[in-house]
Order: structure tokens, then C-alpha cells, then sequence
């Protein structure tokens, strides 16, 4: 195995594994029980294992340390790979450490900006407004997605404080153009429409 690919499978091994301490229950809840037995033997101690900074970092110089000594005819971490053969143990435990937590860092907060995003577009494909809402203007809502789908819904469509419009009965897998609707409603730029959308059980 190239040094590049068991770079590679190293950085996919720890975050997996940092993502299953930090946020995951595993089998018979190992993970959920670690972290619990670590938080009640003390805060910092139990901060090891519920960081995604933290737990990596310890994960390195551990990792480290057991493939220089303990595995020093199998190179893995990648200080271990580029520090072989020069017997700078510490310098590869140290380095080793601090890649490990900047990689897995960088990843997961790669994982939670494609999170974020996916988020931000399913609320901007839906027009719903609470109890006390804001007035959204007709730009607002044509400048989404352009449709908006609907699964047994009924909506219902305020303009100047009446239902101008009635309601629509959406059909399973009908999608509502949304543009359509306020061509319909006669709304120009600047308008504002207020919309409530019921489900019917």
C-alpha cells in the first residue's frame, strides 16, 4: 500500500471513529456509555470524548506512540511514515497528534457547512407562516425555488388580510408553482401576501 493511501486511510479511520465517540450510541451503546462513565468521573475528563477537537488530538499521540513502538515494522500514522528510519519519536507523537485533530476538525466542519446548506433549502422550499408573522413580500417567495411541493395539503392564500384566492387542493406528488399563484392573485413587486398552510389529517 502506497504511503498517500494509508495517509488516506488513516484520516478516514479517525474521523470515523471520532464521529462514533463524539456523536454516535454503536452496538449495546458502547459510545453513549463511554461517554457517560468519562463525564461522571469529571468535566474535563469527559470533555475527551465528547469534543471533536479533543478526541482526535488524543487519538494522534496514541496512535502515535503504539505504531513507532509497539508496530515499528507497519507505518500508519503519517508522522510515523515520514519520520521513519530517524528515531524523532516525540517529534512524530507531537505532529502526528496536531494533524490528526486539524484533519478531523476541517471534515467535520465541512460535513456541518453541506448540513447547514441542505437545512437552508428546505426552508426556503417551504412558505409557511406561525401564528404571528412577518408579511412576506412577493419577491420572497417567487425567489425560492421557483416550486413548491406538497403531499395532502391544502393551502390557503391571504392577500391584504383576505383569502383572495380560496384554497388548493394539492394532490399526492402535485407540486404548486409558486410564481404561477401570484400571477394569479394579480401581485405585482412589493405586494405582500400572507400564506398558511394546513394539513389535513
Amino acid at each position: 500500500m502506497g504511503n498517500g493511501l494509508m495517509i488516506f486511510c488513516y484520516c478516514l479511520v479517525a474521523y470515523g471513529l471520532s464521529n462514533m465517540m463524539v456523536f454516535g450510541s454503536g452496538p449495546f451503546r458502547i459510545f453513549e456509555h463511554i461517554r457517560n462513565i468519562s463525564a461522571a468521573i469529571g468535566e474535563h475528563f469527559g470533555q475527551l470524548f465528547t469534543c471533536m477537537m479533543c478526541f482526535p488530538a488524543n487519538f494522534g499521540w496514541v496512535m502515535s506512540l503504539i505504531d513507532w513502538f509497539l508496530l515499528p515494522g507497519i507505518a500508519i500514522t503519517p508522522f510515523n511514515i515520514i519520520l521513519a528510519g530517524t528515531g524523532y519519536w516525540w517529534l512524530a507523537l507531537l505532529l502526528d497528534c496536531c494533524f490528526t485533530t486539524g484533519i478531523v476538525w476541517l471534515v467535520h466542519h465541512v460535513e456541518e457547512w453541506f448540513e447547514n446548506e441542505a437545512e437552508k433549502a428546505d426552508t426556503t422550499s417551504e412558505i409557511v407562516e406561525e401564528e404571528d408573522p412577518d408579511n412576506i413580500e412577493v419577491d420572497d417567495i417567487t425567489g425560492t425555488s421557483g416550486s413548491v411541493s406538497f403531499t395532502d395539503d391544502v393551502i390557503y392564500l391571504k392577500h391584504n388580510g383576505e383569502y383572495s384566492f380560496g384554497y388548493l387542493d394539492i394532490d399526492d406528488g402535485c407540486g404548486l408553482d409558486v410564481g404561477k399563484v401570484v400571477r394569479e392573485l394579480g401581485l405585482r413587486d412589493g405586494d405582500r401576501v400572507r400564506v398558511t398552510i394546513e394539513r389535513e389529517d
